[in-house]
């Protein structure tokens, strides 16, 4: 049976068009890239919490964190994926790899002397140093200061580091030694004594 009564229903749509805020820490112990820390993590946070998409640049990956392992300037772009809203966040990391500067020259043993002092020296402050030898040469002493003693000839390799930045330098040191060779004549070479003889230098 037919009554014409109408029934009728509505919905409203509310748009969500909260746009994401988003910013990016170093997570990791460190935030510099350096010869002892060749990595940096990082993280995005953003707000408000919901399910995001990540992607980064310089291929760093599409997660919230990335590891990067260059000093550059890096954007995650953020992306709602209720509502498509997104944003983005930059972050720069900085770099020290710069290794120490080394400067050390060839010496020759002193006459008579057992030994010789080597020495090396860095245009950066907080360095360590270490001293080795080949062939026939030894370090007697001071083998992790700038001044060791060497007891004789050969090659000596010092190794400059930046305790700061854990990057190193290496010089190669050649001691020589000088062997002083007596070289004369006689005449007359023989005859009966007393006998004088003169004597050439031929050295």
């Amino acid at each position: 049976v037919a009554t014409g009564c109408t029934a009728t229903t509505s919905s409203q749509v509310i748009p969500d068009t909260n746009v994401p805020v988003a910013s990016i820490t170093a997570s990791s112990s460190n935030s510099v890239i350096t010869c002892q820390n060749t990595s940096v993590t990082l993280t995005t946070n953003v707000v408000p919490s919901g399910s995001y998409q990540y992607t980064w640049s310089s291929g760093a990956g599409s997660s919230s964190s990335a590891s990067v392992t260059s000093a550059s300037v890096y954007t995650v772009v953020v992306i709602n994926s209720v509502s498509g809203c997104s944003t983005t966040a930059q972050y720069t990391v900085t770099g020290n790899t710069v290794p120490p500067t080394v400067t050390a020259n060839n010496t020759v043993m002193p006459c008579g002397s057992p030994s010789v002092t080597l020495g090396a020296t860095s245009t950066a402050t907080n360095v360590g140093y270490s001293w080795s030898s080949s062939g026939s040469g030894s370090i007697i002493s001071g083998a992790n200061t700038s001044s060791p003693i060497a007891g004789g000839p050969g090659q000596y390799v010092v190794t400059v580091t930046n305790n700061d930045n854990g990057c190193s330098n290496t010089s190669t040191v050649t001691v020589t030694s000088i062997a002083i060779t007596a070289a004369f004549t006689a005449d007359p070479t023989s005859g009966t004594a007393p006998l004088l003889v003169n004597f050439t230098n031929q050295s």
